[in-house]
C-alpha cells in the first residue's frame, strides 16, 4: 500500500485562501504563486485527505461537506505553525553562543564594559571566549570555527577581513618617581641606559618596539620580560624598570600609580581590530555583540588612544 504524502504548510494556506475566497485566481494572488500551483496544492490536499474538497464550476469553486468538517482543524494547524515559528524565530534572537577570540592586553583592557552592555541586552547568549597569545591569535581566526577576534591585525592573511575600531600608540609607563616622569613627551633616544620591562620574542609588539628602538639607535636595556603587556604594570609597580606599553592600558596606571608619557622620534601606531574569516557572515548575535564593542569604544571618547588624523 503507498504511503500517502505529507501535509504542507503551502497545501494548508492553499486551502484556506480557495475557501475564503472561492476563486483559484483570487487565491493565487493573495499566495503570489500560480493558479496552477493553487490547484495542484489542493490536488495534493486532497490527496493526503483521501476525499474531494472543493466543487469546481468555470465560474467559481465552492467547498464539499468535508472541507466543510475539516477547516476548523486546518486553522488551527496554521496558527499553530504560525506560533511555532514565532518561538523559534525568538529563541534564536534571544539565545545562541557568540564565539570569538580576543588577545589578553585587549580583553583586560576592552570587554569588561562590553561584556556588561551586551549581557544586559542579551541575557540568553552565551559567550565562548578563546583568550590567546598575539603570535597565535591571526592563525586561531583562520583555522578556528570562530564568529570573530578582536586583536591586532596587519592585515597580510588573504584568508580574513578586518574593521578598525581604534589606533593606540606605544608610550613609556614608569612610576611618578622616575627621572623622566615630568617629561610631555619622551624620545625613544632618552631610553637608552634605562632599565626596561619588556616583553618576550614572538610577541607583536616586541617587533614594533625593537624596531622602533632600532630607528632610533638604541639598544633596550631589558630588566626583565612579559608573556602578556599586563604584567608588566605591577613589575613597574615594583621599580624593576619602566616599561613601554600601548596607550590602551593606561586606565590601570592611577590603580598602579603610574604615568604614561608619549613615545616620540619615532611615533609607533597600533590598529585595534575586529577581525574574521573573508566572506563569512555573522550571526544576530555576533553582529550585537560588534555593535556593543564600537559603542564602548565611542562612550569612552579615548581621546589619547584614538587619531583621527592617522
Amino acid at each position: 500500500m503507498p504511503v500517502p504524502n505529507a501535509l504542507s504548510l503551502r497545501q494548508l494556506q492553499a486551502f484556506v485562501h480557495v475557501y475564503e475566497l472561492r476563486k483559484l485566481n483570487a487565491a493565487a494572488e493573495r499566495m503570489f504563486i500560480t493558479p496552477s500551483a493553487v490547484s495542484i496544492h489542493i490536488r495534493d490536499l486532497e490527496g493526503v485527505i483521501g476525499g474531494r474538497l472543493f466543487d469546481r464550476t468555470t465560474r467559481a469553486v465552492s467547498p464539499t461537506a468535508l472541507a466543510v468538517s475539516i477547516r476548523p482543524t486546518i486553522e488551527r494547524m496554521l496558527r499553530d505553525a504560525e506560533w511555532l515559528t514565532r518561538c523559534f524565530a525568538e529563541d534564536v534572537l534571544a539565545g545562541g553562543v557568540v564565539r570569538f577570540a580576543v588577545t589578553p592586553t585587549l580583553g583586560h583592557a576592552l570587554l569588561p564594559d562590553v561584556i556588561a552592555r551586551y549581557r544586559a541586552d542579551h541575557p540568553h547568549v552565551r559567550l565562548a571566549i578563546e583568550d590567546c597569545p598575539p603570535q597565535n591569535f591571526v592563525d586561531r581566526i583562520a583555522a578556528e570555527e570562530l564568529d570573530f577576534g578582536v586583536g591586532r591585525f596587519d592585515g597580510e592573511h588573504v584568508e580574513l577581513e578586518f574593521e578598525t575600531l581604534m589606533q593606540d600608540r606605544l608610550q613609556f609607563v614608569c612610576r611618578r618617581e622616575h627621572p623622566l616622569a615630568g617629561q610631555d613627551e619622551i624620545r625613544w633616544a632618552q631610553l637608552a641606559g634605562l632599565p626596561i620591562i619588556g616583553v618576550r620574542l614572538g610577541n607583536r609588539a616586541r617587533r614594533l618596539i625593537d624596531s622602533a628602538a632600532a630607528q632610533a639607535g638604541i639598544v633596550l636595556e631589558l630588566a626583565g620580560e612579559v608573556a602578556y603587556l599586563p604584567s608588566a604594570l605591577w613589575m613597574v609597580a615594583s621599580d624593576i624598570g619602566a616599561a613601554i606599553l600601548p596607550s590602551i592600558m593606561t586606565d590601570d596606571l592611577q590603580r598602579f600609580g603610574l604615568v604614561s608619557i608619549p613615545l616620540v622620534h619615532p611615533q609607533v601606531r597600533r590598529n585595534v581590530c575586529v577581525v574574521k574569516r573573508r566572506g563569512r557572515s555573522c550571526s544576530p548575535q555576533a553582529e550585537a555583540f560588534m555593535q556593543a564593542l564600537r559603542q564602548s569604544i565611542g562612550d569612552k571618547g579615548r581621546a589619547a588612544v584614538v587619531d583621527p588624523a592617522a
